[in-house]
């Protein structure tokens, strides 16, 4: 029998199931072939993904440059919100999110009232009032006959639309008190139907910097309060002298914009260095100028009368509303994580040209007006950064694999951050979620000067899970990074997802010489430091967007460093009150979420009439009454509401107990009163200590 015949024979009592030696190897070699090809083919894959992954990277820094380069164009003319170059700036930010295919951010969301949307990746709001001057005039009559005419009067935002002639007082900085106790008036100052020349800020040293602050100005040198100082003392019309020192290219000005206060009834103009010293000369007795007045204001008040000088101030005025859009897009997320949110987010407004009417922290000088200031670092480079993560957040999203969970992913790009953060606070008031289902917010402000600076990165004590989320990405990424130092928390739009309770980390390469000046342009930036900053805050997303447990909150924000303005500010009320001053009190026009005031319930729209039992008519008599304060110390306060929005308000009766604990109210008319003591507590956590209200004695009228 042939070995053939044996084999058959072996495999027929074996029921057939021996194979044939030569079948079995005709079966097995197409298998064999079909997953060498696999592996192959995706090797081949894998290897293309690597090349294609590599040169994105190596286009990165290109990429980012052209973003920053293109929104800090002059031609953009320095994205003011409300003018031409911020909308298109808002519009090119549009084009590149819709490019990438992501969806609409607002397409669900109702504008706010009376404002309409231009498309669904637009959040419109009001961001304040353009103040255009349609008369001005200002002219003066000396001794010997002499006339001088102001050509071109620059009219203040601060101006009403009136017209005075009258005599002449020099006040000096017209503060009612400073650091040091300093006093700007004896007490009996009358300047009834005069003309009050003053110096802008408050008292500064040989370089132009505040004597009363290591860092700004503090709080006694916005206009509007030294604007109030004088009218409330009779002053028909004020003239606005800035400093021969002042160094506006070292600090931004204190002021406020327009619509955050109550306008002036009397007309507001600046005046020219050159005119006012012929004045002070001309009306003095001992024959001083603007340079020997502004020494003698840096120690003490300084008021006189300059005799045998008089001035007609006529102005005419007309504000108009301002709107600007925060503009929005979604990477829509997976599974049962979808409907929480990462934020991502950057402003891209800047200063604009920082002309005299134009909201914003620019204030009319001598030197700066009219001057385009471009904001490459501040923050071009922010929004290029955006626009990289979503670029590459896109990509990623579309290699998960099927099943993987993610969430959803907000990119931002807020308007009208230079002017009080006002984008971010009308996004956390009027989100496309509810705000518990944001989940960790990143901010990227200023993230242009890595090379020279390095990189700080501030909020990570705020999620109790994010310095394991992101030490070892920031380790892997090389970057020379360290905790945010050289400022605050509060002073970028993170800080309003932080007042919300969302843990939230600021990205920064920090301050520099060029901060808010015409010298901030592209040719400056580290485009490779940029787009190495936006790849970490993608990864850092990334990790965040599909881990199962989001950051817990900790309600620890680390304050800014320890300074001359932490030593003057010990306490913290968490009211935010409106500029301007009124006999019915100071309007509080903002309470901070989480905050002493936001427990005791004070609400915006209320007006604190005392505090302690002395009078408040605004923010120039409150804030000096909140410095005499430390921790452990009890305060009382009185204010005026109205009764639309009182819970539980009865016919003729305001009631509202606003006290944390235990307390009784008694109703009597229009009038109740809630009583029980405030205390002032040192917070380990914050600096600097807040103040805790367990009890208020309030008077609602």
């Amino acid at each position: 029998m042939t070995r053939k015949c044996l084999w058959i024979f072996a495999a027929a009592l074996l029921g057939g199931v021996m194979p044939v030696p030569g079948a079995f190897a005709r079966q097995e070699q197409p298998r064999n072939a079909d997953v060498r090809r696999a592996r192959t083919e995706r090797r081949i894959r894998e290897q293309e993904r690597a090349e294609r992954q590599a040169m994105e990277i190596a286009e990165l820094p290109q990429t980012f440059a052209r973003h920053a380069n293109w929104l800090a164009d002059p031609q953009r003319e320095g994205r003011a919100p409300g003018t031409a170059g911020a909308d298109e700036a808002a519009d090119y930010i549009e084009d590149a999110l819709l490019g990438l295919g992501l969806e609409p951010a607002f397409e669900q969301a109702a504008p706010a009232e009376g404002l309409v949307a231009l498309t669904p990746y637009r959040q419109p709001l009001v961001v304040g009032e353009q103040v255009d001057t349609l008369q001005s005039h200002v002219s003066f009559a000396l001794p010997q006959g002499r006339v001088l005419v102001v050509p071109d009067a620059v009219v203040s935002p601060y101006s009403g639309s009136a017209g005075f002639s009258g005599a002449c007082t020099f006040a000096g900085y017209a503060i009612v008190t400073g650091g040091g106790n300093y006093l700007g008036f004896a007490g009996a100052e009358d300047f009834t139907d005069r003309v009050v020349l003053m110096l802008s800020h408050e008292p500064m040293d040989e370089l132009g910097r505040s004597l009363w602050s290591d860092e700004g100005w503090s709080f006694a040198a916005p206009l509007h309060r030294k604007i109030n100082a004088v009218t409330r003392r009779g002053a028909k019309a004020v003239l606005v002298v800035t400093p021969p020192d002042l160094d506006e290219l070292d600090r931004p000005t204190p002021d406020p914009v327009r619509e955050q206060m109550e306008p002036f009834d009397v007309p507001v103009v600046y005046l020219p260095g050159a005119i006012a010293d012929e004045v002070l000369h001309a009306g003095d007795p001992q024959n001083r100028g603007l340079l020997e007045f502004y020494r003698l204001a840096n120690r003490q008040g300084v008021v006189v009368n300059l005799e045998g000088v008089t001035s007609v101030v006529q102005t005419s005025v007309q504000a108009r509303t301002l709107t600007s859009d925060n503009v929005g897009a979604v990477l829509t997320g997976r599974g049962a994580l979808a409907g929480e949110f990462i934020v991502i987010g950057a402003h891209y407004d800047h200063l604009g040209r920082r002309e005299p009417g134009l909201p914003g922290p620019g204030t009319p000088g001598e030197s700066r007006t009219g001057e385009v200031h471009p904001g490459a670092d501040d923050n071009a480079s922010g929004v290029a950064g955006l626009l990289l993560c979503a670029e590459q957040l896109s990509r990623r999203y579309d290699e998960l694999p099927e099943g993987q969970a993610a969430r959803s992913i907000l990119f931002l790009a807020f308007t009208a951050e230079e002017m009080g953060m006002k984008g971010s606070l009308h996004y956390v008031e009027h989100p496309i979620a509810p705000i518990e289902q944001h989940v960790l917010m990143l901010n990227m402000d200023m993230i242009g000067r890595c090379a020279t600076s390095g990189l700080e990165i501030g909020g990570m004590e705020s999620g109790k899970q994010l310095p394991d989320l992101i030490e070892p990405r920031v380790a892997e990424s090389g970057l020379d990074a360290r905790p945010l130092d050289s400022i605050g928390m509060d002073r970028s739009d993170h800080a309003s997802f932080l007042d919300k309770g969302v843990p939230s980390v600021f990205f920064f390469t920090g301050l520099h010489e060029e901060y808010h000046t015409p010298y901030d342009t592209p040719d400056l930036l580290d485009e490779h430091g940029g787009a190495e900053i936006a790849q970490l805050v993608a990864r850092i997303a990334f990790d965040a967007a599909i881990s199962l447990e989001r950051p817990a909150w900790t309600g620890k924000t680390r304050g800014r460093p320890k300074d001359e303005a932490d030593k003057n500010q010990k306490v913290r009320s968490g009211i935010v009150p409106s500029a301007g001053a009124s006999d019915r009190g100071m309007l509080v026009s903002r309470v901070i979420d989480g905050s002493p005031a936001a427990a005791a319930g004070l609400q915006p729209g209320d007006r604190i009439t005392s505090w302690n039992g002395k009078p408040v008519t605004g923010p120039e008599d409150w804030m000096p009454l909140l410095l005499e304060h430390k921790p452990g110390d009890t305060v009382s306060i009185e204010l005026r509401t109205t009764s639309d929005r009182l819970p539980g308000a009865s016919t003729g009766c305001q009631c509202r107990a606003i006290a944390c604990g235990d307390h009784r109210v008694a109703c009597a008319g229009t009038r109740a009163r809630s009583s029980g003591a405030g205390t002032l507590d040192a917070d380990a956590d914050r600096q600097p200590p807040t103040l805790r209200w367990s009890h208020a004695l309030v008077s609602l009228l």
